[in-house]
């Protein structure tokens, strides 16, 4: 789900602006994309953080995987709610 939100705000933002389109769709095309890449930032963030000063936790390793394994379950369901309080629809 990451990858096709961000391969598909990039072909957005690469296509040159047609006066068809309005350009409400870009920041409607991108706004889910923001909560996500937030969500793996942060998760990378702490991955990098505890391999570079060595800090292997358990209970760090079992969390990040869980909400990994969670975000892949329920891809369509938060993706849904996303949209739904999407400002530019």
């Amino acid at each position: 789900m990451f990858f096709k939100h961000a391969v598909s705000l990039m072909l957005v933002y690469i296509t040159p602006q047609s006066p068809l389109l309005p350009k409400q769709l870009k920041a409607y095309a991108a706004f889910p994309l923001f909560f996500i890449l937030v969500f793996f930032g942060i998760l990378s963030a702490f991955g990098i953080q505890s391999l570079w000063f060595k800090r292997y936790n358990v209970k760090y390793v079992y969390a990040t995987f869980g909400l990994l394994f969670l975000f892949y379950i329920f891809q369509w369901q938060i993706y849904q709610c996303m949209m739904r309080f999407n400002p530019y629809s």
